[in-house]
């Protein structure tokens, strides 16, 4: 018996002095230190495909270490984008311009970690400039020393989520080109009206398209879940075939997309007589080239 308490006696001294061990390796002297959490690339955020003028983008700072019960403020600060950089999107070099604040972006003044938490959301007002359409404008912002707060040393352990004290965006605001799917071609290239119910591709009026589409979301949340399994968030799911509206949800399209765009631009047209890019309407079937009432798509 007296064996067996000894036994126990000495496990716990080892267990205590263990926990002792584990307990000094922590310095609550030292500062909590901020990171980001990035990909291996920079993100990249783009006006191609809507109208919005502003994009309003958030990234989250996280901080390891102990939460505190009051707000504490952190400061990063803007890094210019290096001269001659440039950003391969596959196809091209395409030239990196330093964005500049109070034109390209706007962001909160005061960043803070509020009481109690670990985290929290850095705000950024991104603003659609001409310079965007054949450049890329970069932001990258730093986390810096302070009072409180230390930078965390970058960790790529995880290619999913590497931890870095320094954060980059890619904004761009290029024309999207044009959906193969768009319409239908004969082959001596004239669209044939009846089925152009789309009309002629412009890239207006594919934002406006896109803006449609996306408003489903709040319409009827369910079908717009389905919508995006089927056709991407831009419309731009691989596979779909030319003119898929007519053989695939097309009361859904008419309904929600087609129709509300055909009447936005027939109105407009009727405002703006003298636009370049106006288009003949039809209701019904006639020869010649023009954009077909989706109405019928209904019947």
């Amino acid at each position: 018996m007296k064996t067996i308490i000894k036994l126990i006696c000495i496990v716990a001294a080892l267990a205590l002095v263990s926990c002792q061990g584990t307990w000094l390796m922590y310095d609550t002297s030292q500062k909590d230190r901020l990171y980001f959490e990035v990909l291996p690339t920079p993100e990249i955020v783009s006006f191609a495909l809507i109208t919005d003028e502003t994009i309003d983008y958030k990234t989250t700072v996280k901080m390891m270490g102990m939460p505190v019960d009051y707000d504490r403020t952190f400061h990063i600060k803007y890094i210019p984008a290096e001269d001659g950089e440039v950003y391969n999107n596959g196809a091209d070099n395409i030239p990196v311009l330093t964005a500049r604040e109070g034109i390209d972006f706007s962001m909160e003044e005061e960043l803070v970690i509020p009481a109690g938490a670990v985290e929290t959301d850095v705000n950024i007002t991104l603003q659609k400039t001409d310079e965007m359409s054949d450049n890329y404008i970069k932001l990258t912002f730093r986390i810096v020393e302070d009072e409180e707060f230390l930078p965390m040393d970058p960790d790529s352990t995880d290619l999913r989520a590497i931890a870095s004290p320094q954060f980059s965006l890619l904004v761009n605001a290029g024309d999207p080109s044009c959906p193969y799917w768009w319409g239908y071609e004969t082959s001596t290239d004239v669209m044939l009206g009846w089925q152009k119910t789309v009309g002629t591709f412009y890239p207006d009026k594919f934002r406006k398209m896109l803006d449609y589409y996306r408003a489903i979301e709040n319409k009827n949340p369910s079908l717009y879940e389905q919508l995006l399994e089927l056709y991407g968030e831009n419309i731009d799911k691989e596979g779909l075939s030319l003119g898929f509206w007519q053989s695939e949800n097309s009361a859904m399209w008419a309904t929600y997309v087609l129709i509300p765009l055909y009447n936005y631009y027939k109105d407009y047209y009727e405002q703006h007589p003298d636009d370049p890019k106006k288009e003949n309407f039809a209701d019904r079937g006639t020869s010649g080239e023009y954009w077909a009432n989706p109405l019928s798509m209904l019947r």
